[in-house]
């Protein structure tokens, strides 16, 4: 009797966990004598009996701070929160301080908040997208060329498959670029308008 009460509870928990809405969570991280909090989405019916692709989304300038809040406020922060239902992976939120831009200390936060939310979340290291609008444009760029070996983008995964020999993945998130008329957005705002981008070589 003991041992089915036990699996009846253990069966509602993974259902629970299974059916709940997509939702925003704090998380912080400590490098050296700082504390840098962040926030990472789970999507509907998140469980970590699948393994989730993972977006590290990098923000503009007119959201550093340290609220925790801001960074949610533009381009991927409010798209999942209000069609929270297209996207099938986690999110991650860093936010970096004023004053600062995505080099440096700053990336190494970045980067290891990405790391944490993987191990956390029981997130896909095959699947690790890095996106940005404005500044976070420039600093997604950035990170992913500074680390050829790791498949940041879907972009430098298709130039790795194509010198393998592969055929390589159409991009399922478009890579952040900037145009001839300065930066410019797959998610647009006023600072930085959307531009065309293209996946034919």
């Amino acid at each position: 009797m003991a041992f089915r009460r036990t699996l009846l509870v253990l069966v509602a928990l993974v259902f629970i966990s299974c059916t709940r809405r997509s939702q925003f969570i704090e998380r912080e991280v400590h490098l050296g004598e700082h504390t840098y909090k962040y926030r990472v989405w789970l999507p509907q019916h998140f469980t970590k009996l699948h393994h989730w692709p993972v977006v590290l989304y990098l923000h503009g300038s007119g959201e550093r701070g340290s609220d925790n809040q801001q960074q949610v406020s533009e381009g991927l922060g409010p798209a999942v929160e209000r069609f929270g239902e297209r996207y099938r992976v986690i999110a991650v939120f860093p936010q970096c301080e004023s004053e600062q831009e995505w080099y440096g200390e700053m990336e190494s936060m970045a980067m290891t908040e990405l790391d944490n939310t993987i191990r956390e979340f029981h997130g896909d290291r095959a699947r690790i997208y890095i996106t940005g609008i404005s500044m976070g444009g420039a600093g997604a760029t950035s990170s992913a060329s500074s680390a050829p070996a790791w498949p940041r983008t879907p972009a430098d995964r298709g130039r790795r498959q194509a010198e393998a020999g592969e055929a390589p993945e159409r991009p399922r998130f478009a890579p952040p670029v900037s145009g001839s008329n300065g930066p410019c957005s797959a998610f647009p705002t006023a600072s930085a308008p959307a531009c065309s981008t293209s996946t034919e070589s």
